[in-house]
């Protein structure tokens, strides 16, 4: 996967519908990781968005569905989701830093993307 240091390319169309402001994101299209902030990015975040890169077969029609339906979002995200957590538990032993790793990517999921789920109910998801 490709990484760029900029904006991807529909960034008006998130902004829509998220509040990205100084928030340290990334973005799939495709087979390229947009990260507007060049900070380091996590292997496990990488995971994710190869994810989303997979489920992405044509990138424009993916995205536009992802940021008008909610339902379609939360369950792509639950894929990437759940693959990052599958990652992480390969090299988190300590049973209470996985927990906490995992409340973190609940929350998130709970919080970003303006989907129907409580943090309680992501974690089950996610441990799917």
């Amino acid at each position: 996967m490709q990484i760029i240091i900029e904006n991807p390319p529909n960034i008006l169309k998130i902004k829509q519908v998220f509040d990205i402001e100084d928030k340290k994101m990334v973005f799939c299209w495709g087979d390229v990781l947009y990260n507007p902030s060049g900070l380091n990015i996590a292997d496990h975040i990488k995971i994710h968005e190869l994810v989303h890169s997979r489920q992405q077969v044509i990138p424009q029609a993916w995205w536009d569905k992802y940021l008008i339906d909610s339902e379609f979002r939360l369950s792509q995200e639950l894929e990437a989701y759940r693959a990052q957590y599958q990652f992480a538990k390969k090299f988190i032993k300590d049973r209470n830093v996985l927990a906490r790793f995992l409340w973190v990517i609940a929350s998130d999921l709970a919080n970003l993307y303006n989907v129907n789920i409580s943090r309680q109910e992501a974690m089950k998801q996610i441990k799917q």
